[in-house]
């Protein structure tokens, strides 16, 4: 299996997933496969926090899909890009805020 054939087969991901949640669609269209590790694509996620939700929560769902997408079982590996989340803001009160709400076990997502 090649990255290329992995990334074309990442479109039809997206869209498919946008057909039940736009939010998910929306995290899964800002990460991208990065690499190949035998059967396990790694999917490079721009936050920690989308990382961990796909990670913990929804890779059944995401590796049952790229395995219909590409006709071929595949695992998943969910990896934080490096340098891609800016740096916390300097507003003391706007950085709280984000280290409250940017804990994916602190967030409940409602559909």
């Amino acid at each position: 299996m090649a990255l290329d054939a992995v990334r074309k087969a990442w479109t039809e991901l997206v869209d498919r997933t946008r057909e039940r949640s736009v939010g998910k669609a929306a995290q899964l269209s800002a990460a991208e496969p990065v690499a190949i590790d035998g059967a396990t694509i790694v999917i490079g996620f721009d936050t920690e926090f989308a990382r961990a939700f796909w990670q913990d929560k929804l890779r059944p769902q995401l590796e049952q899909d790229l395995s219909e997408i590409l006709t071929v079982a595949v695992r998943v590996r969910c990896v934080r890009q490096p340098g891609t989340e800016s740096a916390p803001p300097d507003d003391p009160m706007l950085r709280a805020a984000l280290e409250t709400l940017g804990r994916p076990e602190r967030i409940m997502e409602i559909e």
